[in-house]
């Protein structure tokens, strides 16, 4: 039975005058972190407010009360627009059931984006419902809400039956190409 990995390696030692300027450079590099983080979290923000106010400029928002009512009264598709893990995620509805519609093979997010067979549902969804040029879905304004309240409400969707429902998709440019 051999070493593991981790006891093959050995540790790494700075001599002393390496160390000294060790410590400066990593409070530095701390003090540096924050501000960049700041700022990378002020960015996507502002550029989906913007995106926000060109979808409220052509008209195509629906507002979080009106996309509550058509839950409740169990119309439509709620489709759920996911970049990546961390985000962004863009909220749309569409009064049409996207799964009548839908000429391809659906699956969650995770296996959309894992494989590539699923890039024309993607591109198919893109265009009909979510572009912002000839897209045919409503951006749902829920930058006002709680997070927890979106959430609770997606998840509702999610797990209920009836003729509201809800999808995942991954934008064609976040899908994996091989």
């Amino acid at each position: 039975m051999g070493a593991r990995p981790w006891q093959q390696r050995k540790p790494i030692e700075i001599g002393l005058p390496w160390s000294l300027l060790f410590i400066p450079v990593m409070f530095m590099g701390a003090g540096l972190s924050i501000p960049y983080r700041v700022i990378s979290r002020r960015i996507p923000r502002r550029r989906e407010r913007e995106f926000r106010t060109q979808m409220e400029a052509i008209g195509r928002v629906i507002e979080w009360s009106d996309f509550l009512r058509a839950v409740s009264e169990n119309r439509g598709t709620f489709i759920g627009e996911r970049y990546s893990f961390k985000g962004p995620v863009r909220w749309w509805w569409t009064p049409e059931d996207l799964y009548s519609a839908c000429p391809y093979p659906t699956a969650d997010w995770l296996t959309m984006v894992k494989d590539e067979s699923f890039r024309p549902f993607a591109e198919w969804c893109r265009q009909r419902y979510a572009s912002p040029d000839r897209g045919e879905a409503l951006l749902i304004d829920a930058h006002a809400v709680p997070t927890s309240e979106v959430r609770s409400v997606s998840n509702g969707v999610r797990s209920e039956s009836g003729t509201a429902r809800w999808i995942e998709v991954a934008p064609p440019k976040s899908l994996h190409k091989r």
